[in-house]
C-alpha cells in the first residue's frame, strides 16, 4: 500500500470494507508526535466523518495560507486520520447505497424489527458493530448483548462471533499498529462527552488531555459508562499500547444528528484537531 502526496496531505487506501469500499487514511505532516483520529464508525454517525473532513481540509487551507500555528503543526506532529471506518454504513444513512445493497442491510433488521431503518442502523453491511468487535473485553460484549437479545447479525449491537471478525476492525487495527500513534482519538455521536478510561485504566497524560479538550469542546470529562466500556476502538487501543485514548461523542439529541447542526460540529471538530496538534 502506497501513499499518494498532494501538496501538503498524502492519502493511502489501506484495506476494504465489506461492501469493497475503499478504506482511506489521509496523512498531514512530517513530525515525530504521531495522532490518529478517526470518525464514522457508526452508520447513523456518518455526520462524524463529514466534521472531520471539514476540519482536514480546514488545516489543509492554513498551511496553503502559510498560517504559522499550522505550519509549526506540520513541522512537529503526523496526523493520521480516517473520517470512514464504516463507508458501506454511511452510504445507506446518506441514501448512496444501491438498491441490492440497501436489501442486504435491509434484511438484518428483519429480526429486530422494533429498530427503525435505516435511522437506527449502526453496523456494518455484515450486520457487525465495528465499535464492538475489538479485543478488549470483548468477551464482555458479546455476554452483555447477548443478554440484551443481539446474538446474531443486527442493525446494531452484534459484536460479531470473533473480535476482529470484520475486514474493518482488521484493516484499522493493522494502520494502528503500524503507525503506532502516541494518542488516538474516536469520534462519535451523541451525547457531548468525553471518554479517557477503559476498564478501570487511564494511560498517563490522557486525563491532562482530556480536560484540553474538554475546554475546546465544552463536553464534560466523563468516566466511561459501564455499558459500553467494552469492545471499542478506543478501548482497544488503550489496552494494547497503555496510551491515550479518546472518545468524544458529537453533538446532542438523537441519532443520526440532523444535517443543520453541521456547521456547529463541524467547529467543535476543528477545535479538537487544533488542540490536539497543539496539546500532544
Amino acid at each position: 500500500m502506497h501513499w499518494f502526496r498532494e501538496n501538503f496531505v498524502e492519502h493511502q487506501v489501506f484495506g476494504e470494507s465489506e461492501g469493497l469500499r475503499p478504506l482511506r487514511a489521509v496523512k498531514i505532516g512530517r513530525g515525530e508526535r504521531r495522532i490518529l483520529i478517526t470518525a464514522c464508525h457508526h452508520a447513523n454517525e456518518f455526520l462524524t466523518g463529514l466534521c472531520l473532513w471539514s476540519a482536514l481540509e480546514d488545516y489543509a487551507i492554513q498551511l496553503q495560507k502559510g498560517v504559522f500555528s499550522a505550519s509549526c503543526a506540520y513541522e512537529e506532529t503526523t496526523l493520521l486520520a480516517v473520517p470512514w471506518v464504516n463507508p458501506d454504513g454511511a452510504s445507506l444513512l446518506m441514501g448512496l447505497s444501491p438498491s441490492a445493497e440497501e436489501e442486504q442491510f435491509r434484511a438484518l433488521g428483519k429480526k429486530y424489527l422494533h429498530i427503525p431503518f435505516p435511522e437506527g442502523y449502526k453496523a456494518n453491511l455484515r450486520g457487525v458493530d465495528l465499535n464492538l468487535n475489538y479485543p478488549a473485553r470483548w468477551e464482555l460484549a458479546r455476554l452483555r448483548k447477548g443478554e440484551m437479545g443481539f446474538t446474531t447479525p443486527a442493525p446494531r449491537d452484534f459484536p460479531g462471533f470473533a473480535p476482529l471478525s470484520e475486514r474493518e476492525t482488521i484493516a484499522l487495527t493493522a494502520l494502528t499498529e503500524s503507525f503506532s500513534p502516541h494518542v488516538a482519538v474516536a469520534l462519535h455521536s451523541q451525547g457531548e462527552e468525553l471518554y479517557v478510561n477503559h476498564g478501570g485504566h487511564c494511560p498517563k497524560g490522557a486525563r491532562e488531555l482530556g480536560k484540553a479538550l474538554s475546554h475546546a469542546t465544552g463536553y464534560p470529562l466523563c468516566r466511561t459508562p459501564e455499558g459500553a466500556d467494552f469492545a471499542g476502538f478506543k478501548d482497544w487501543f488503550i489496552h494494547r499500547f497503555r496510551r491515550g485514548g479518546v472518545t468524544v461523542e458529537l453533538g446532542l439529541g438523537e441519532n443520526p444528528l440532523p444535517l443543520q447542526s453541521f456547521p456547529y460540529l463541524a467547529e467543535k471538530t476543528q477545535n479538537i484537531l487544533q488542540t490536539l496538534l497543539q496539546s500532544v
